[in-house]
């Protein structure tokens, strides 16, 4: 039976505009799918812990192999700049913590990002995605000091800190103070500082003072109030007993200045580097870590 060479031609042709259309109707590769779960929330400062947890940095772990590429990508773009994000790359799950400081607290956001079974992502499509919740809130400010401490005042249960323009900054575990110092507020000109457990006072240049009394704040508001004093009242608390600051530890500071100790053991003092460095009791010295405004 002899061939057609016609119909073997019509057969090649329907041949391939099958294929082509089947080809066209393959569909196109897709992007892996991601869920993301995010939860944001703020809250104030309840500790030095909290206040270096908004440090700025970028740690990228776990044993993905996209680790390296995600981590580059990201600080090429300037994630960790003003906050301290952390990613932890597991194999189907991304794991984000970002921390920022505010004038008003610690505001974090908490985040996972889970890619569908069997379709890995890639690093420019997961870094894309971490990008996108990692985005720092209005208005953030890294804790900073309220300007170059010039005097610290001590005694058993509040310790404050006498700022250049007159801004003071108290903490202690009397009333209403925590371990994050907080602004006393109608302090400016202040020039000098003391304290007592009850009751802290300024004098200002004027010769005139202002104090405040822990146990009478009814809030913990973002500035607590000093009201008008007699200037004997701050010199009743100037003249009160002190410890005393012949103290290897304090002399283990870098050039310390400004020496403030309590009898009972706790102490301040500003270093050459004008950071404030305080302790308690039997305790080791550490920096203070202030808090913005």
């Amino acid at each position: 039976m002899g061939s057609n060479p016609v119909g073997d031609t019509s057969m090649k042709v329907q041949l391939v505009a099958v294929l082509a259309l089947a080809a066209a109707c393959k569909p196109a590769p897709r992007a892996a799918e991601l869920q993301v779960y995010a939860h944001p929330y703020a809250g104030p400062y309840t500790s030095l812990a909290d206040v270096a947890s908004v440090a700025p940095g970028l740690e990228v772990t776990g044993a993905s192999e996209l680790r390296e590429e995600i981590a580059t990508k990201l600080a090429a773009d300037g994630v960790g700049k003003t906050g301290h994000i952390h990613v932890e790359l597991a194999k189907a799950t991304v794991q984000i913590v970002a921390a920022w400081g505010t004038p008003a607290g610690k505001s974090t956001i908490r985040a996972t990002i889970t890619a569908a079974p069997g379709d890995p992502p890639s690093a420019a499509s997961l870094a894309a995605e971490i990008e996108k919740i990692v985005v720092p809130p209005k208005h953030v400010e890294l804790p900073r000091a309220p300007g170059r401490p010039i005097a610290v005042a001590v005694s058993p249960h509040m310790q404050c800190s006498l700022h250049a323009g007159g801004a003071v900054r108290c903490w202690g575990d009397a009333a209403r103070l925590g371990p994050v110092p907080a602004t006393i507020a109608s302090t400016a000109g202040a020039i000098a500082i003391a304290v007592g457990d009850g009751m802290g006072c300024v004098k200002r240049a004027d010769n005139t003072a202002a104090c405040w009394s822990p146990a009478a704040w009814s809030t913990l508001a973002d500035e607590l109030p000093a009201s008008p004093r007699p200037i004997d009242d701050f010199a009743r608390l100037a003249g009160a007993p002190t410890g005393s600051d012949g103290d290897d530890a304090i002399a283990a500071l870098d050039h310390p200045r400004d020496v403030a100790m309590a009898p009972a053991g706790t102490a301040c003092a500003i270093a050459g580097s004008d950071e404030v460095w305080c302790r308690a009791p039997h305790q080791p010295f550490a920096r203070v870590v202030y808090v913005a405004p």
